[in-house]
């Protein structure tokens, strides 16, 4: 604990010292402002509404009913201005700003329409200072990762794992159903409530990624108490040719190879159709760590998508299809036959030979998870007089699951999940108001059912782990942003409702059992923010949010053979309720950016899932048992992003997130939080040379040592043979250091072809280590060194 302590102490002394120095840096002028009119070309009327923005400079404003603008207090130097509209061309626009600039927009109206309800929101979300992205070009550079291990990258976000093949995003320490995702538009609907269900989602297709950290219920209900995922692929656009891009990747850990492959065009017989295939597909055999093979942990997955949309004038009509499908063995030596041998496994240096093979094999055998997921967006965008504007979206999801046991039985008689979801979003923008007000208006619909055996409504099991359910939940929005120059300022407010059905079959019992729920909230939002001299940033962020029990929470009884547990439930279980502040502070220099996000979380009747010290055995073998729970909980933490780029080829980043989590009920830390961690890159880019761009990689992650001191429940025997360490099955690992490297060069073949290569190695010293939010670190150790080759090709 101490020396934990005290490397924290220290890093955040330099990190501080290391801030105030590049404070000091050479000062520019800061008073330099750009204005102008925005006009439509053809008719040379004022557009009210427009965007402008100077993105590098965080600097944003509207058009006002003059269609004038006028953006003040940026910093002097080079800088891309973008303006956007719904119905109009979006323009780009280089200036050098020395003092003041002049700059008129002429737009041209589109029928190839920018979906404006999407650039309103994502204006609204920036307000808090809580919004991080990543780009095409930094999810090149990760391709072949599953969803979670991208998103690892932005510091508050970590990984909670099941195993090697499935990880699952933390934000904050929140997880599964307080992080809502939502892909190409939809909200994503699926059996998210298991912490091995990793999202079915296939990152190929991903343009942009944006986590908004904290909650965000105002706008997208009780799911998003945590934070909000946004996966978004390119717009589609108007193109004169068939434009192909290719992505492929191999590493040597587990020989995985993969590859997508992406085309799409314009149909020029139907004017304003524009259209998209994309498939991709990958294989993995066993992985290994740094001194065994791990049996059974191969993995496969085919998925493809088709889109298109129908522009004319100032409607967007949208249509998107995706099949998810992936089967992923679950390592072997986490599924035990009996209570002895299972205590005996925990903790072990090593696994039995049985299951690290010196042969590998791309064979997956039992158990192992066979998953489907299907989804289908209908998308209408409608501007209306006045640069308002109407959206309605719906959204069909069909998610298919098949845990198939090791000790018994095939996928004929595998447990089953199939959860179907409808969703339909109306979404009103109205036009700014008293020249400074901009929001919009949404209502929500969400019909839902799962079957887990039988039909709905008549069962024909009882030993299923999730019972079936229908939910029907609707909820109405409002939010409003207020813009004058460098101050900015949201409120928003929202209702929610939800009806739950269970249907389930009590054990030696044969008439169906049906409980009813009944819950419904307010939620509101307060945002406030405020540039000082365009490079100092402050902002202030509170928020209320709510989360019913979910029926995994209240009903779970079985073996979710997926995470190698017996997970139990309770019918009692209350509403979470949370209270959410957050600062944030920015600050940018010539050479120096410094991010700083501090949050304060309150949480009564907080759900979680923790460890009981029995084991169970039944026909599918000994299994530790897990039991929900709840209490009032503190989330208290900073995440700290330095990026220093002082010479134009070298540029030094690190991000540092600190979390402290508290069981207030029990007086001690929550179990399952994610450790303290530091990430540090260093970049040379290089000019004419064999590679364009080098990058090095650290990455600590201190020991938990912030776990309960004791049981949160009684043992319910002495003969179950596991004891608890720290409420625990096993203590928490130690700490670990792993340090990478990238290189990568880009080719342009022709003005619309390009081809880029990259290498890189994943844990190069081979470090032997074992990661506190890995649920199989009770077995083994995390994979060991990897190398990887990506190229991407677009012509």
């Amino acid at each position: 604990m101490l020396q934990k302590g005290f490397y924290i102490k220290n890093f955040l002394i330099l990190n501080f010292i290391f801030s105030f120095q590049l404070l000091q840096a050479q000062e520019v002028n800061c008073n330099c402002f750009v204005v102008g009119k925005v006009t439509d070309k053809q008719t040379r009327e004022p557009i009210v509404g427009a965007l402008i923005e100077i993105s590098a400079q965080k600097k944003a404003t509207f058009s006002d009913k003059n269609g004038d603008y006028k953006i003040e207090n940026v910093c002097e130097g080079k800088y891309e201005m973008n303006i956007r509209i719904l119905g109009y061309d979006a323009q780009k626009l280089e200036v050098n700003l020395i003092h003041e600039n002049t700059h008129n927009f002429k737009l041209n109206e589109s029928e190839i329409h920018l979906d404006g309800i999407n650039i309103s929101a994502k204006r609204i979300e920036s307000v808090s200072g809580n919004e991080k992205q990543l780009d095409v070009e930094q999810l090149k550079k990760l391709t072949g990762q599953n969803l979670a291990t991208i998103l690892n990258s932005i510091s508050g976000v970590s990984i909670i794992q099941t195993g090697s093949s499935i990880g699952k995003p933390v934000i904050h320490g929140m997880h599964s159903n307080r992080i809502l995702t939502i892909n190409n538009g939809i909200r994503h609907e699926a059996q998210q409530w298991g912490n091995e269900h990793a999202p079915e989602i296939d990152p190929f297709l991903a343009k942009q990624i944006t986590v908004i950290k904290g909650a965000k219920s105002v706008r997208y209900g009780p799911d998003a108490i945590g934070g909000v995922i946004i996966i978004e692929p390119n717009e589609l656009k108007h193109l004169d040719r068939i434009q192909t891009e290719i992505n492929q990747y191999s590493m040597s850990n587990g020989w995985q190879n993969g590859l997508s492959a992406i085309v799409e065009s314009s149909t020029h017989k139907i004017k304003g159709l524009d259209w998209r295939l994309q498939a991709s597909t990958k294989k993995g055999g066993d992985v290994a760590t740094p001194n065994y093979k791990l049996a059974n942990t191969g993995s496969q997955e085919f998925n493809f998508s088709i889109g298109a949309k129908y522009s004319r004038r100032r409607t967007d009509l949208n249509v998107f299809f995706s099949q998810f499908n992936s089967k992923i063995g679950i390592f072997s030596g986490s599924h035990i036959g009996n209570t002895t041998d299972l205590a005996q496994a925990i903790g072990r240096d090593k696994p039995l030979d049985i299951y690290t093979p010196e042969e590998f094999t791309y064979k997956i055998n039992k158990p192992y998870q066979d998953i489907q997921h299907s989804l289908l967006k209908l998308k209408l965008n409608q501007q209306l007089r006045n640069n308002q504007s109407l959206q309605i979206t719906f959204g069909q999801q069909y998610n298919f699951r098949a845990e198939v046991d090791a000790l018994r039985g095939d996928r004929n008689t595998a447990q089953i999940f199939k959860i179907n979801t409808n969703t339909l979003e109306v979404l009103f923008n109205h036009k700014p108001f008293f020249k400074n007000i901009a929001g919009n208006i949404g209502l929500n619909g969400l019909y839902q059912y799962n079957i887990s055996t039988g039909n709905i409504r008549e069962p024909q099991k009882s030993n299923v782990l999730i019972p079936n359910y229908t939910n029907f939940t609707m909820g109405a929005f409002w939010i409003e942003r207020y813009v004058k120059g460098d101050f900015e300022l949201e409120a928003g407010i929202r209702w929610d409702k939800r009806y739950l059905d269970v249907f389930y079959l009590k054990r030696l019992q044969t008439q169906v059992t049906r409980d009813e729920f009944n819950n419904q909230s307010i939620t509101n939002t307060f945002s406030v923010s405020r540039n000082f001299n365009n490079r100092l940033k402050l902002g202030y962020n509170f928020a209320t949010a709510w989360k019913p029990p979910v029926v995994s929470e209240l009903y779970s009884d079985g073996v979710h053979h997926g995470s190698a547990a017996y997970e139990v439930g309770e019918l009692s279980l209350k509403t979470e309720k949370v209270l959410e502040n957050s600062f944030v502070l920015n600050f940018t220099s010539k050479f120096y950016q410094l991010e700083v996000l501090a949050y304060f979380n309150h949480l009564n009747n907080y759900i979680f899932l923790a460890p009981t010290g029995n084991s169970i055995l039944t026909i599918r073998g000994a299994f530790p048992e897990f039991k929900y729970t709840q209490t009032d909980a503190r989330f208290a933490g900073f995440d700290i992003s330095n990026t220093w780029s002082k010479f134009q080829r070298f540029t030094i980043s690190n991000q540092l997130s600190l979390l402290w989590a508290d069981d207030l009920n029990r007086n001690q830390p929550l179990i399952f939080m994610p450790a303290n961690r530091s990430e540090t890159n260093l970049t040379y880019r290089f000019n004419d040379f064999w590679v364009n761009e080098i990058t090095l990689n650290h990455r600590l992650v201190f020991k938990q040592n912030r776990t309960p001191q004791a049981s949160i429940f009684e043992k319910a025997s002495d003969s179950s043979f596991l004891n608890l360490i720290n409420g625990d099955y096993m203590a928490a690992p130690e700490g670990y250091n792993l340090f990478d490297v990238m290189l990568s060069k880009d080719f342009k073949l022709k003005k619309t072809n390009s081809f880029k290569v990259s290498l890189e190695c994943k844990n190069i010293l081979n470090t032997v280590y074992r990661d506190y939010l890995n649920r199989f670190r009770y077995f083994s150790d995390e994979i060991g060194r990897n190398f990887s080759v990506r190229t991407n090709i677009i012509f």
